[in-house]
């Protein structure tokens, strides 16, 4: 038994020989197959089969493998990962899937497992897969599903993940079109206003947003990445504005294009404070003469004090007066609202009349003002000349009480200085001679007895009345008459 494609060894594996006769004439056997072919191995067996040994007669079979479905259908790889742009344009086809059945039968059928059906396809036959709709990463940002091959009999399945990639598509959005505040006037520098903040669905760079006005204001400044709204050097004032309005851009991806924006509008409104002082419009300087508010009393009338203030609101405006001072305070009254001023009638108040008044205004501006009343009777031009003339007297006065009162602080200042150097020389000189005296007079009680005799007179009207005298250390007291 010979086989031209299995050498003896294999074909002895698959076959052997069973005599099922003992006839010396003729004899009978069975080819007994001993294990199963595969077909994907061996398709075909060809056996020489030698009948007589003498002769070498032989018979020649072949034998057919059947091929059948015994394999199961694999694909190259057991996941598949593909990555598709949101919006990208569509149907397209994505892959062609093929799957390698060694049964070599050519009955292969493609299917997806997947919820998507409306999304993506594939031919059964040729296993070409196709995306049947674009893509927004914004509401689903990737995909799994599973392609499977069957041949009839077997199933197999690989996993397929399909991320989407972000495109710039979506335009920020802030929560509202508009936003309004309501501040004081004349906040500082630096005070933080409000924080702003937009959303963009889009990632990364696409999603980062950059915001700032959209035309230049020197009343405010914007942090770029944080949308934080502070105030800036130049106040706001409700004098020169009570309102403003500008308006704030929130851009993404803003190195490159496209570059996309959305916009709020940002509207404050302005609270006036009391923050401007009343000041006095009457008696103003053209109606004064050397800051001298003259009032010509010959019509028995004062007049009336005019005040304003810049503040708008009227309870910051709001104007009264009142006399809190000045050598004029007992003679001359003010209206509290209207600033009517009048001329107490008392018998001191004769005139003409000068001095100050004080006047408060609001209780914020204080006003002094130097006030000269007259009638008829008084030239006021007389009158003014007279007042320079005593001032100019008394400046004369004050420069040369300016120009002694130094000299005669340093002349005092030197006699103070002698005076007391000579004090102290004085009192060194004293007890130096009182220092001299006790000397002597150590000297005469410690004189030695052996060698000298002192005497001490007392004299008056040149007699002598005692006499001392000493031998050694002792002092006898004898009177010497003579």
């Amino acid at each position: 038994m010979n086989s031209t494609t299995l050498s003896s060894t294999e074909l002895n594996s698959y076959f052997y020989l069973k005599q099922i006769n003992d006839d010396n004439e003729q004899k009978s056997f069975e080819l007994i197959l001993k294990k199963s072919f595969d077909y994907e191995i061996i398709k075909l067996i060809h056996l020489d089969f030698i009948l007589n040994q003498n002769n070498f007669t032989r018979k020649s079979l072949t034998i057919f493998i059947e091929n059948i479905n015994d394999c199961q259908p694999t694909f190259n790889q057991t996941k598949f990962r593909f990555q598709i742009k949101e919006n990208f344009h569509f149907p397209f086809l994505l892959y062609s899937f093929q799957a390698q059945d060694q049964d070599d039968l050519n009955n292969i059928q493609y299917y997806l497992k997947t919820k998507d059906e409306n999304t993506f396809s594939i031919n059964s036959t040729n296993g070409q897969f196709s995306v049947l709709k674009s893509f927004d990463r914004e509401i689903k940002s990737n995909y799994s599903l599973f392609i499977c091959a069957f041949d009839q009999i077997y199933e197999t399945c690989s996993s397929m993940f399909i991320d989407i990639l972000d495109e710039n598509d979506n335009i920020c959005q802030f929560n509202s079109s508009s936003i309004t505040l309501t501040i004081n006037e004349n906040l500082p520098q630096n005070t933080f206003l409000i924080q702003i903040q937009a959303f963009d669905l889009d990632l990364n760079e696409f999603g980062k947003l950059f915001y700032s006005f959209s035309s230049n204001t020197t009343y405010l400044k914007i942090n770029s990445t944080n949308g934080i709204i502070q105030t800036t050097n130049h106040l706001f004032d409700y004098e020169v504005i009570q309102k403003y309005s500008i308006l704030i851009k929130s851009c993404d991806n803003i190195n490159s294009l496209p570059s996309l924006c959305c916009y709020l509008q940002l509207n404050i409104n302005l609270i006036d404070l009391n923050d401007n002082l009343p000041y006095l419009i009457y008696p103003s300087s053209s109606s004064s003469t050397d800051d001298l508010f003259i009032i010509n009393y010959t019509n028995r009338i004062m007049p009336r004090l005019k005040a304003f203030d810049n503040d708008i609101v009227l309870k910051n405006r709001f104007i009264f007066y009142f006399i809190i001072g000045g050598s004029l305070n007992s003679s001359i009254t003010i209206d509290y609202y209207s600033g009517q001023l009048n001329l107490l009638e008392s018998k001191s108040n004769q005139l003409p009349i000068y001095g100050t008044l004080i006047i408060s205004i609001s209780s914020q501006t204080n006003i002094s003002l130097t006030i000269l009343i007259h009638d008829y009777h008084t030239d006021p031009q007389t009158f003014i000349m007279s007042l320079k003339q005593q001032q100019q007297r008394e400046q004369s006065s004050s420069s040369l009480s300016s120009i002694l009162s130094p000299l005669f602080y340093f002349i005092s200042s030197i006699s103070l200085s002698i005076f007391i150097l000579l004090f102290i020389f004085l009192t060194f000189f004293y007890f130096y001679l009182k220092q001299k005296s006790k000397q002597q007079n150590n000297s005469l009680i410690n004189t030695p007895s052996t060698t000298t005799l002192s005497a001490r007179s007392l004299s008056t009207n040149k007699k002598i009345y005692e006499t001392y005298y000493s031998f050694g250390d002792t002092v006898h007291q004898d009177i010497i008459h003579l």
